[in-house]
């Protein structure tokens, strides 16, 4: 370490221990106010609750196709006829 870096470190050490951690409101009442402000409920942020609800809303989504599938009878052939249905739609 050469004699003009050391001054100026001890200097720069100094100025960050002096402002260091300033935050704004420190009292007693601000932080029993919200002792968790990271924690949307008991167990989860507010991303996690984001994108588990993005997750549910995608799989949802996908039901609803099968779903509209299953109302209008498109999943499987007529089990009403006792012959069974050729599929002419695809060339053999």
């Amino acid at each position: 370490m050469t004699r003009g870096t050391f001054p100026i470190m001890c200097i720069t050490v100094s100025l960050l221990g002096l402002t260091g951690c300033n935050p704004t409101d420190v009292s007693d009442q601000a932080l029993a106010s919200n002792l968790t402000p990271e924690l949307s409920t008991v167990g989860s942020t507010k991303s996690d609750v984001f994108w588990n609800d993005h997750i549910i809303y995608d799989l949802q989504g996908r039901e609803l196709g099968d779903d509209w599938q299953s109302f209008w009878l498109m999943k499987s052939p007529s089990k009403l006829s006792p012959y069974p249905i050729m599929d002419l739609s695809q060339p053999q």
